[in-house]
């Protein structure tokens, strides 16, 4: 599309992080929407210091996608690098288990099972979205300069 027409950016957040255009005379909008983990996720801080932990959410989406879920009619989900991590991971506001920890009287979860239940968290809302998507395409892609 990019080669019969110019987009007009919409809105743009500071980091670039969710970016829609708009292609007028086709009445497309494309939307970059950036999330680490699909589902609500907030960083730890160890003494006022951000570390490279979270505690996920497994069964709470983004609060950015679902807000924009019903706009979505093509959606491109591409996730996995952040849950190769130590994260802790909750569901119904309760403790479940964590990724990469070894801590007493935490359930250890792997990473693909910590995937398969926040993928199955997107599914379902888009599933239950009344304006249902017109394709879903799931791809793991990773490039090695960022590891």
């Amino acid at each position: 599309m990019l080669q019969v027409e110019t987009p007009t950016k919409v809105y743009s957040d500071t980091k670039d992080k969710f970016v829609p255009w708009h292609f007028r005379s086709h009445n497309f909008t494309l939307m970059a929407l950036w999330t680490k983990f699909l589902v609500e996720a907030s960083e730890r801080e160890i003494n006022g210091t951000v570390v490279e932990m979270h505690d996920i959410h497994l069964d709470k989406l983004d609060a950015r996608l679902a807000a924009n879920l019903p706009e979505i009619n093509i959606l491109v989900i591409s996730s996995s690098r952040w849950f190769f991590r130590k994260n802790y991971l909750y569901e119904g506001g309760k403790l479940t288990g964590c990724i990469y920890c070894s801590e007493d009287n935490i359930t250890s979860f792997d990473v693909t099972t910590a995937i398969q239940r926040a993928l199955r968290t997107a599914l379902n809302n888009l599933s239950n979205t009344p304006r249902m998507c017109i394709a879903v395409n799931i791809s793991k892609n990773s490039n090695t300069s960022t590891f």
